[in-house]
């Protein structure tokens, strides 16, 4: 189910801050040496048994004031959300609508924050602006057993190898989220539609979706679905 949640104020009216410290992932990749991801056994989850996500704007002020607006978006949830994209939309002196610019992430994890800065491109003077959240409230995954999970920060990207225990001809794709200390720093997914009954070998490319840190978060979570 799509969901949406507007910022309570707007303009240059800061929001409170996030309040306590984000939730950091379960699984702890080391960068350095090749680690086996078990991740149980291979088990289809339903969207009944799914917890569901709450996503909210934590807060959002100017950057640089006219020009880009910094959001703190979290998840308060029990579960995690589906895509997630937040709406900035830009205002004139005389309250005129001119336009809007957005920034969107697959998957945001329950209890983590996203830390982005959205730039206008409007033509025009902005002087004000509002904003919202658009996400899904809950991801649909399967569990599958995944190990050699690895990061390469020079590309960069994640590798694995992962068996997903269905019939030749399977077609499986992966969302990979990296964590620093709970914060979101990078994303990727990657998806293959002819997969034999064997196991897969897999590369995805991740890009940054924050300024939090300059490096590849060292936590790293892989979901994956499979049709």
């Amino acid at each position: 189910m799509k969901r949406r949640a507007f910022l309570t104020t707007s303009g240059a009216t800061l929001l409170a801050g996030c309040s306590g410290s984000p939730t950091e992932p379960a699984e702890d990749i080391d960068r350095q040496t090749t680690q086996t991801t078990d991740i149980q056994t291979q088990t289809k989850t339903t969207q009944a048994d799914v917890d569901t996500a709450k996503v909210v704007i934590d807060d959002a002020k100017w950057k640089s004031e006219g020009e880009s607006v910094e959001f703190l978006i979290g998840n308060n949830g029990e579960g995690m959300s589906g895509h997630v994209t937040v709406v900035a939309r830009w205002y004139d002196s005389a309250g005129r609508y001119i336009g809007h610019d957005q920034a969107s992430i697959p998957a945001l994890h329950s209890g983590a924050s996203w830390k982005i800065e959205v730039n206008t491109t409007s033509p025009f003077s902005v002087n004000n602006f509002d904003a919202y959240v658009e996400y899904e409230d809950r991801y649909i995954s399967d569990e599958l057993n995944a190990w050699s999970v690895e990061i390469d920060e020079s590309i960069p990207a994640i590798t694995g190898i992962v068996d997903h225990g269905r019939d030749d001809e399977t077609a499986v794709d992966v969302l990979a989220t990296t964590y620093d200390s709970g914060w979101i720093t990078h994303v990727g997914t990657t998806v293959d539609t002819r997969i034999p009954d064997r196991e897969w070998r897999f590369m995805i490319p991740l890009v940054k979706i924050s300024d939090i840190s300059k490096q590849v978060g060292e936590n790293v979570e892989l979901m994956f679905h499979t049709a």
